[in-house]
């Protein structure tokens, strides 16, 4: 996992992830007036309290919560990259794979393969 992925599955505060149900639609995009608007506060309120409990806006969250159900999905499935990409939301899988790579330091591709190595 990239790095402070461990911090920040632990430091993440519950109330705010449990309570904003748009967290659970991995294959849609978000804007941050949509996460707000359904935790009712404000966009600057929500990122100004989410951040001082997670060191993370909202939105970064929600991207952390797309990669990590990418790695589900690669680590645990037989669907391809772009199927992946689609799956989470992504209109582009090479975006995707670009995205991936800068938050885990592995393609999606390579990311996979590891798991062969392992066993």
């Amino acid at each position: 996992m990239a790095k402070g992925t461990a911090d920040w599955d632990n430091e993440c505060c519950a109330e705010h992830d449990g309570s904003i149900r748009s967290f659970e639609n991995l294959d849609k995009k978000l804007t941050l007036d949509e996460i707000a608007d359904e935790a009712g506060y404000s966009p600057s309120y929500l990122v100004t309290i989410f951040s001082k409990k997670t060191s993370y806006s909202p939105l970064s969250y929600f991207s952390h919560l797309k990669i990590n159900k990418a790695c589900e999905y690669l680590d645990f499935s037989k669907l391809k990259i772009k199927e992946i990409s689609f799956a989470l939301g992504y209109t582009d899988p090479y975006y995707f794979s670009k995205d991936f790579q800068k938050k885990i330091g592995l393609s999606p591709r390579n990311y996979r393969k590891r798991i062969n190595i392992i066993n």
